[in-house]
């Protein structure tokens, strides 16, 4: 799933991901780059984006 599918999907994906420092709605490449992609490409640790995975997994009930 891409960064963007997950914003168009999960209405509360814009404030988890600005909790972790990344900027998705802006980015022209959420339309191509996956959520481990992008959290990679900033630096993000495996642990991090598991972090983020499961804060959208809890907003998304």
């Amino acid at each position: 799933m891409t960064i963007g599918e997950i914003l168009k999907a999960n209405p509360h994906a814009l404030t988890v991901f600005e909790k972790y420092g990344l900027g998705c709605a802006q980015c022209s490449l959420n339309t191509m780059e996956t959520l481990e992609q992008g959290a990679e490409g900033h630096g993000l640790s495996a642990k991090e984006i598991h972090a983020i995975v499961t804060d959208l997994s809890a907003k998304a009930d």
